[in-house]
Formats: structure tokens, sequence, C-alpha cells
């Protein structure tokens, strides 16, 4: 989301989506994972508590850390620190995406974005918009990384 209304600063000239959700104007993060994409995995966010989300515990690590080893797996689930509920729920005014050009990389074995919504990203369905350009992706198959 942040890469998608900060791209709007006139200093960036392309914004770049790594691993990211593209939003268009009026999405939010609850909005965008509230019907996945057949197949999509979907992030394990907990209910909120007193204003905030975590992320299960018992999915962290399958979710966020899997390609570490249990120790520090285990020590990210136990450090994760909460985001507020806006961090989900802030809707986007402008997104970039539509005026400039913009590169994404999609990171094909990502659990907490699904490959599946990063591929159908809004700013691949409108790139013609951002005056003719197509986008540059470059797919990874990779997963969160610390």
């Amino acid at each position: 989301m942040v890469i998608t209304e900060t791209g709007n600063l006139e200093k960036v000239t392309a914004p770049a989506y790594i691993a990211a959700f593209a939003p268009d104007k009026g999405e939010s993060v609850n909005t965008l994972i509230a019907d996945p994409l057949p197949g999509a995995s979907v992030p394990p966010i907990l209910p909120p508590v007193d204003g905030f989300l975590f992320l299960d515990r018992d999915k962290f690590a399958d979710s966020f850390a899997g390609h570490l080893p249990p120790a520090q797996a285990e020590f990210m689930t136990d450090s994760q620190t909460p985001w507020g509920l806006d961090a989900a729920g802030g809707a986007v005014s402008t997104p970039a995406w539509r005026t400039k050009p913009a590169c994404y990389l999609v990171a094909t074995d990502d659990r907490m974005i699904p490959p599946p919504a990063q591929r159908d990203g809004r700013a691949d369905r409108h790139a013609d918009r951002g005056g003719g350009r197509q986008p540059r992706r470059l797919r990874l198959p990779a997963r969160h990384r610390r």
C-alpha cells in the first residue's frame, strides 16, 4: 500500500512492487485478501485484539519464515510487531501506477501475498493508462527473506 501512495511523490519516477499488492483506488489489504483467487494462500492474520493485528503463531513460520532454520523462525514468531488496524484497512486514494511506469517482482512461493494476487495485480491490468507503457515484471521462485 505504501508504494502505491508514495509513488505519487514528484521524486518517484517509477514505483517498484516487490512481492506486493498493487491496489487500485479505494482498495485496502482487507479488501484484497477478502476474496482470494483460486489456489491462493491466505495470510494467517488473527482477529484484532485491542486495535492491533498479529499473525497466527502456529502458522507464522510456514507463512513468513519457512526458509529459515527453526530457531530463527521461532525467534521471528516470538518477536513479531503488531500492526494497527489502519495498516490493513487503510484504503488507497490515488494509485501511482495509473500515471507512472511501474516494475514488479513476483515471488512465486510467497505465502503472505499470494502469487496469484501478485500476477493478477491491478497495475498490470491498467498498465496502458500510464502513458501506453507496459509493466516490467520479473518472477522469482522465492519466499520472504530476512
